[in-house]
C-alpha cells in the first residue's frame, strides 16, 4: 500500500513538471538599470597595520574593485615602493589587499600611502588600468 502511494506521489509531481514545461515558462529578464550603474573604485576600509615583526609589517585594506594595488613608503619622502609578489609575478586583480612592508627600521617613524588602481581589463600579457 506505501509503494502504491509513493508511486501516485511521483505520478503527480512528474504530471506537475509536464504541465510547467508545456506552458513555455520563460526565465525572468534581468534588470539591465541595475547592472549598468557604474559603482565608483574606492578603498572600502580605511589601511591598517598587522604582523608588525621587528623590521616589517603589513598594510591591510579592501578595495570595491578588483584592483592592482601597492604601498609607497619612506621615513621621509614615499621613495619605496611595495606590493605582493608570488614565485616572481605581481599579485593583481585583488579585492582584499595584503601588502608586507620589509627591511623597516626599529624605532624609526615611516609615512605611507596606498595606491590602488581599478583592472579594466585582465588578459594575458595585457593590463589595463584606470
Amino acid at each position: 500500500m506505501e509503494k502504491t502511494n509513493q508511486r501516485r506521489k511521483f505520478l503527480g509531481q512528474l504530471t506537475a513538471v509536464s504541465a510547467l514545461t508545456a506552458l513555455h515558462v520563460t526565465p525572468l529578464e534581468a534588470n539591465t538599470a541595475a547592472v549598468t550603474k557604474r559603482e565608483e573604485h574606492r578603498l572600502l576600509t580605511p589601511p591598517y597595520l598587522q604582523a608588525l615583526g621587528p623590521n616589517s609589517v603589513d598594510v591591510v585594506f579592501i578595495t570595491a574593485k578588483d584592483a592592482y594595488s601597492w604601498v609607497e613608503y619612506g621615513e621621509g619622502e614615499l621613495s619605496e615602493k611595495a606590493q605582493e609578489e608570488q614565485d616572481g609575478m605581481v599579485e593583481a586583480y585583488l579585492r582584499i589587499n595584503r601588502i608586507r612592508l620589509k627591511n623597516l627600521k626599529a624605532a624609526t617613524t615611516y609615512k605611507y600611502r596606498v595606491v590602488s588602481k581599478e583592472i579594466t581589463s585582465f588578459e594575458p600579457y595585457e593590463l589595463i588600468l584606470v
